[in-house]
C-alpha cells in the first residue's frame, strides 16, 4: 500500500508493502515483501529494504538494477498492449474515441 509518498524511477515495491506519509523512495530501489516504510523516511538509491520497519540490507547487484529497468520496460509494453486490444474492440464495435 502507498499512501501519501513519493516513489522515482525503477523501483521495486513487494507484495504487501506499507509505504505511508512524506516516505521518499529514490530511484533503483527495491522494498521487500511485506515491509513497513514509516512516516518520513528516505529510502536512498540503489540499496534493499526489509523489514518491519524497514532497514537498509544492501546494495543491490548491477543484475538487480537490470531487472528494475527490464521490469520497468515490461509495464510500459503490457500498457501499450492494452491499449492497441481495446482500440481493436473499440473498431470492431464501431465506438468512436
Amino acid at each position: 500500500m502507498l499512501h501519501g509518498c513519493e516513489i522515482h524511477d525503477r523501483v521495486l515495491v513487494g507484495m504487501g508493502a506499507i509505504v505511508l506519509d512524506n516516505v521518499i523512495v529514490e530511484s533503483e530501489v527495491m522494498i521487500g515483501a511485506g515491509s513497513l516504510v514509516p512516516p518520513g523516511k528516505i529510502l536512498e538509491s540503489g540499496y534493499l529494504y526489509v523489514g518491519s520497519p524497514v532497514k537498509q540490507a544492501r546494495p543491490l547487484s548491477e543484475k538487480e538494477r537490470a531487472f528494475l529497468q527490464k521490469s520497468a520496460n515490461n509495464y510500459v509494453q503490457n500498457k501499450n498492449d492494452y491499449l492497441h486490444e481495446v482500440e481493436d474492440i473499440n473498431d470492431q464495435l464501431g465506438v468512436n474515441r
